[in-house]
């Protein structure tokens, strides 16, 4: 049908029928950020997120580009890393994301057991004070554009989540041929 609101096209892709066109959804990361002239560290710091800003670059991208599907916040591959033990950077410059250094929390099969047990005993959101600013930042966008904009969420597989959280990629990848069952848990 012909001038379909947000919701309506995008649940028609979802039916698997046709839209009136396909629903515009960026794959945003820090193009959020970047799209209104801000930097990552204007937003965010390894122990800090700044949700009225992310909120701000969030609906100003939805108003001025006109994305028909929002990421409800700006999401990078950190998030989690602090309560595994990790630690992330953050860029200064420009960056498609805030990062994870090299010294991953599982460097041997011996760390694995310590990293679950930090894992088992925090709660990762509460830990992770850029991760509450996402959900606060979510929780303002659903509040203004959520009756009209689909949200999504924005996911890793669990293989790529470990590359990036627990172990370097290459080990990994190795893991995965040599150790399959110590990959897989």
């Amino acid at each position: 049908s012909d001038n379909m609101t947000k919701k309506e096209r995008f649940n028609a892709v979802c039916r698997m029928q046709l839209p009136d066109y396909m629903p515009v959804w960026p794959r945003a990361m820090s193009q959020l950020i970047h799209g209104m002239g801000l930097r990552l560290s204007d937003v965010t710091g390894t122990t800090w997120s700044d949700s009225d800003r992310c909120t701000e670059a969030v609906l100003w991208n939805l108003e001025n580009i006109g994305y028909d599907v929002a990421l409800p916040a700006y999401t990078d591959i950190a998030f989690g890393v602090l309560a595994s033990g990790g630690s992330v950077v953050v860029p200064t410059t420009f960056g498609a994301s805030v990062g994870i250094d090299d010294r991953k929390p599982v460097q041997s099969k011996d760390d694995w057991p310590k990293v679950q047990r930090k894992l088992a005993r925090k709660n990762a959101v509460k830990r992770d004070p850029r991760m509450q600013g996402a959900l606060e930042t979510s929780k303002n966008v659903a509040a203004a554009v959520g009756d009209s904009t689909p949200l999504v969420a924005s996911g890793y597989l669990s293989a790529t989540m470990a590359m990036l959280l627990f172990r370097p990629m290459e080990a990994f990848l190795l893991d995965m041929v040599y150790d399959p069952d110590w990959a897989d848990e």
